[in-house]
């Protein structure tokens, strides 16, 4: 593509966003009257009204505020405080009948500020800008994670929030597999479950481990298989450092997954722990191992052999035994 053209789209796609972001008339009015009281009036009530229209409005309102008078800014004004205060408080509500609505408004609202610290112009201002996407996923979304009320629709929006930032932290095809051929309906957590696609280190090292558990363990509806060994995955690579496995109950929290009615939870999970134990136990693993497969051998079975899940079942029948 030539920069002509590369500027053409660049411009279309300013152009639609300040379309995106324009309040109507009416709101822009509040949003100008907040700016100039230093006050956020009436936001609060928007925030929370049952009319859908006045919810989505009040949302930019919000948005706008925040990237303007908070996101970045070292001194913060009374606006801006108030401004972050009240996002803070969408995540936190609890009350029957406005918790979803709000916690689906403070969700869309991180994904707004992602995307407006991601399409800074400067190349220089978007590596800066990534540590504090990491730093905003972190805090923020751990606040909504951790209502016990969150249900699993919003769950959902927080995976693609945290997915759909990978496609700005860049994406790469596995050396081992660079010519995989995709569809036109494969999306990017399918691709990484297949190993046609890998994640960049930000989000698989430096996104909180708690994110990640919190997601796993809130979607539990069958739609959701993939999306959950998407997740699994990203827990077991990061599982890999010691404190991260701690922080999420160690070996316990992967044990409980070999009772798990998808198969490929309890494969990967039983993967995992055979990992561990072996790194961990050499000797020990490695006399139990030689005695459960010169069972196989005898019995003539070899998927025994093969087969992870029935061999870590045995190795903690074998520990349990003594």
């Amino acid at each position: 593509m030539d920069r002509k053209t590369l500027r053409k789209l660049l411009k279309g796609f300013k152009s639609l966003a300040q379309k995106y972001l324009a309040l109507p008339g009416e709101f822009n009015k509040l949003y100008q009257a907040s700016v100039e009281s230093g006050e956020i009036g009436d936001l609060d009530s928007y925030l929370r009204s049952n009319r859908p229209d006045n919810r989505k409005y009040a949302e930019l309102w919000l948005f706008q505020l925040l990237s303007e008078h908070w996101l970045g800014v070292r001194n913060l004004t009374p606006l801006g405080q108030a401004a972050h205060d009240l996002f803070v408080s969408l995540g936190r509500e609890t009350r029957e009948g406005l918790a979803n609505d709000c916690h689906a408004t403070f969700i869309s609202i991180i994904e707004r500020l992602v995307l407006f610290l991601s399409f800074q112009t400067s190349e220089e201002q978007r590596n800066a800008n990534l540590h504090t996407i990491i730093s905003l996923l972190n805090e923020y979304l751990l606040i909504v994670l951790q209502q016990e009320d969150l249900d699993e629709a919003n769950t959902r929006r927080i995976f693609d929030v945290l997915w759909g930032f990978t496609y700005f932290a860049s994406v790469h095809r596995p050396a081992t597999n660079p010519y995989y051929e995709t569809s036109s309906n494969d999306c990017l957590y399918s691709l990484y479950v297949r190993g046609a696609a890998i994640l960049p280190d930000q989000l698989k090292k430096e996104i909180d481990i708690h994110v990640f558990a919190f997601i796993f363990d809130n979607l539990m509806n069958k739609n959701y298989t993939e999306i959950r060994l998407a997740v699994l995955l990203v827990l077991i690579e990061k599982s890999m450092i010691p404190e991260n496995l701690e922080e999420i109950g160690g070996i316990p929290f992967f044990r409980k997954l070999l009772a798990s009615r998808e198969s490929a939870i309890a494969y990967h999970a039983s993967r995992f722990l055979i990992d561990q134990l072996e790194a961990e136990k050499p000797e020990e693993y490695k006399d139990i191992m030689s005695a459960f497969l010169n069972k196989a051998q005898q019995t003539k079975n070899e998927t025994l052999v093969a087969n992870s899940y029935l061999q870590i079942k045995a190795l903690i029948r074998s520990s349990e035994t003594g």
